[in-house]
């Protein structure tokens, strides 16, 4: 099965005898095969020839002077120079501006009925045609045909993927068949391969590069998918509307629409469908074309009109999400309240206690683990975070905003994003530590020159202090830190619930140094404590201190997987990461950023050359010998 382990809900419709309120219908035109969007308009394209529908108010615009009477409209492109393209049963016409221009054999066009268009990423025409597709270079047409290499004769649809490879599709249910042509090799599939069907309808690509292949013809068909070189396909036992699948899409908030031949469309949120039929209120019960418009309302083309439906129904999608996060309140909450403005999605936020923070959510995800209630897990560091993809709690997810992040914090296997960084340092009270005696290195609190009383560092079972002991397990052995950290034990330091509490006490003097994290030691000089950040071990020879990248993660099996990547996609974002430095979270930016930091600005701090699985690795023989040494 597909989409998930697929224990799916479907939600058939209900009759109703009245359209929800908001929803609007446009007729004519009736039988309506595509929508583009241009301008404040929607151009409707079908059976009654080319219409135009204010996008604002839902109702049909007159025809623009000149316009042709077009017969049997199949498809519609607006190309980057903003113009007009017409494919419909007499061939291929323009709207530039204000002028129409038909193409025929004068104008040097070699086909006859145009069925599907494509503009490429070099700025060239694709036109398919009854016989082969044409590409169009603004000077001369090329063909290509089964002779060529394409699986049948006709192109109904044509498409190019994020590589720039081509695909080509045939709807003949006798002689259909999708095509792929990466400039040198042809390469045809059919249901032999893995398709559900042989006539091809649409093709759409995911943000990960997988394809899906809209196939189908009466009542046989399905959407299938291509990723990894397996095929896999849904069908309305899975939770279609109906069997033939006419388009696909994604929207803006991750939902995944399919449009069928009978009975309307079904929406997929990662979890469970949605059927959204002519009793719930569509014009029609075919949707042929679907499109969300730039104020993000739905626009539905169908066998009887076109339906408009506003972007915030309610109906489409449980429009929430849930987020576990160990970021403090202070820097997470403006965040996620700026999601929930853009967006309309209800955003509900779990925190937890300073102390054991992360490892207290981290535990309730394990223990929610098979009967999840969140969707995403927003971690202030990465070891925990590791544990639960260990543990199965986590789900694959590769956002689109990790491709500018350096390539030893991407995940390999996509189960976390990275988010922002912090480092681990000293924090000195500069009224009872004299400049010239600042320690330099975590291992200088081991130094006679002050007591062991007044070292402070957070529980090293928890949080960011736990990762640390991991990381100096890494880095110098587990034998020589541990006999650290039992050196610092007997010397008296104080072991205290958190970051926080640490800096509290350096900044009242009731500790001279403490370990703590980049933003909990920047609140303290930004508050005008009497107190000065020393980042560890940054000499020649030195190990360099600990960078620790926040993460995000979505949650397998989450109720809103949908909104849960939505929000992953914006919290990974390069603008969140400038805003949590604004905000005084981050101070070690990830990637480059217009945002510099105000508290290390003048810092380059040196990371320790460890990598983070091998301190994940460590984390649990370093809290069992932390938990030996400071609480048994």
């Amino acid at each position: 099965m597909l989409l998930g382990a697929l224990a799916v809900s479907i939600q058939r419709s209900i009759p109703t005898t009245h359209r929800p309120s908001g929803w609007a219908v446009v007729r004519p035109p009736y039988q309506v095969s595509v929508l583009r969007e241009r301008g404040d308009l929607i151009w409707a394209g079908g059976r009654d020839g080319l219409c135009a529908i204010d996008r604002t108010t839902a109702t049909l615009r007159p025809a623009l002077p000149g316009q042709p009477s077009l017969r049997f409209v199949k498809d519609l492109l607006v190309d980057r120079g903003g113009r007009l393209w017409i494919a419909h049963e007499d061939g291929l016409t323009l709207l530039d501006g204000a002028s129409w221009k038909s193409y025929g054999a004068a104008e040097g066009y070699p086909g006859d009925s145009a069925k599907s268009l494509l503009e490429d990423r070099d700025g060239d025409l694709w036109v398919g045609t009854p016989r082969g597709a044409l590409r169009y270079d603004g000077k001369t047409w090329q063909r290509f045909t089964t002779g060529d290499g394409l699986a049948a004769p006709s192109v109904d649809v044509i498409f190019q993927d994020k590589d720039g490879v081509m695909w080509f599709g045939a709807s003949s249910s006798t002689h259909g068949g999708l095509t792929r042509f990466d400039g040198k090799t042809w390469r045809t599939y059919d249901t032999s391969s893995g398709l559900a069907h042989n006539a091809i309808t649409s093709i759409m690509q995911e943000p990960d590069g997988s394809m899906w292949i809209g196939t189908g013809s009466g009542y046989r068909g399905g959407a299938s998918r291509l990723a990894g070189g397996t095929w896999t396909t849904v069908t309305r036992e899975s939770g279609l509307a109906g069997e033939k699948v006419c388009c696909i899409f994604r929207d803006s908030l991750g939902l995944l629409w399919f449009g069928s031949e009978y009975d309307g469309a079904a929406v997929h949120d990662g979890n469970n469908w949605r059927v959204l039929a002519h009793e719930d209120g569509l014009a029609g019960r075919e949707v042929k074309h679907m499109l969300q418009d730039s104020h993000g309302d739905y626009w539905l083309a169908t066998d009887n009109g076109v339906s408009r439906i506003p972007r915030h129904e309610s109906s489409i999608a449980d429009r929430t999400v849930v987020v576990y996060t160990s970021v403090d309140q202070v820097y997470s909450e403006p965040i996620l309240m700026e999601f929930e403005a853009r967006t309309g999605i209800r955003v509900k936020s779990l925190c937890d206690v300073e102390a054991a923070k992360t490892t207290g959510l981290v535990n309730r995800l394990m223990a929610e683990n098979g009967n999840p209630r969140a969707d995403v897990f927003w971690n202030g560091e990465f070891s925990q975070t590791m544990l639960l993809r260990q543990q199965g709690a986590l789900a694959p997810y590769r956002s689109s905003c990790s491709a500018d992040l350096p390539a030893q914090l991407i995940d390999p296997d996509g189960y976390w994003t990275a988010v922002a960084g912090r480092a681990r340092v000293l924090l000195v009270n500069t009224r009872l530590v004299p400049r010239a005696k600042f320690p330099r290195s975590v291992f200088d609190l081991l130094a006679p020159a002050w007591r062991g009383d007044q070292i402070g560092l957070a529980y090293p079972m928890f949080g960011t202090s736990a990762t640390q002991a991991a990381a100096l397990y890494a880095a110098i052995g587990p034998e020589a830190a541990r006999d650290f950290y039992r050196k610092l034990h007997a010397r008296g330091a104080r072991v205290v619930d958190g970051n926080s509490v640490v800096r509290d006490l350096v900044a009242s003097g009731q500790l001279s140094i403490g370990l703590t994290d980049t933003d909990d030691a920047c609140g303290a000089v930004r508050d005008g404590a009497p107190v000065e950040i020393v980042i560890p071990d940054q000499s020649p020879d030195g190990i360099g201190t600990l960078v620790i990248p926040g993460t995000v993660a979505l949650i397998a099996g989450a109720p809103h997987p949908a909104m849960g990547r939505l929000l992953i996609d914006f919290i990974g974002s390069r603008e969140v990461e400038g805003k949590l430095i604004a905000a005084g979270w981050s101070d070690i930016p990830l990637r480059k950023t217009d945002t510099a930091p105000a508290c290390l600005a003048e810092s380059r701090v040196k990371g320790m050359a460890v990598r983070l699985e091998d301190v994940f690795r460590q984390i649990e023989i370093a809290k069992h010998d932390m938990t030996e040494i400071f609480v048994r």
